[in-house]
């Protein structure tokens, strides 16, 4: 678990924008946690064998759903963030006699729907990415 920017927040506080915001929050993990399952079906991107995220940039929190947990005064974020991603996609060209592996910079745009929580203590949360797809 990592350290909780929420630790003094609240839901009426959570809307408001920083460093510390959602998207920025989401963002971080992205670059910084666990891959996305980037493939044809969550980029859009069609005719290449494998996608490989380079960079993630621009996060725009598209919803959020804030609900705490009053008995436990745990917060439970339901959110949708749109980011941009640079990836490098792979194909594998059999024409030939000896394939060949062709890659290619692309840009895309996701959506990535999930949630972050925090723990019961408040003193971390986490956040976990359930679909990304096409923006």
């Amino acid at each position: 678990m990592v350290p909780n920017p929420l630790r003094d927040c609240t839901a009426s506080t959570w809307s408001e924008e920083g460093p510390g915001d959602l998207g920025f929050l989401v963002l971080s993990h992205v670059l910084n946690g666990e891959p996305l399952p980037l493939d044809s079906r969550t980029t859009g991107i069609e005719d290449v064998d494998a996608i490989r995220l380079v960079n993630a940039y621009d996060p725009r929190v598209l919803s959020r759903r804030v609900r705490v947990y009053y008995s436990s005064f745990e917060l439970h974020v339901d959110f949708e963030v749109g980011m941009t991603c640079d990836v490098v996609t792979q194909a594998l060209l059999e024409d030939a006699q000896t394939p060949d592996l062709v890659e290619q910079a692309e840009t895309v745009s996701v959506i990535l729907s999930g949630f972050t929580e925090t723990s019961g203590s408040r003193n971390d949360f986490s956040i976990v990415i359930e679909k990304v797809e096409p923006d």
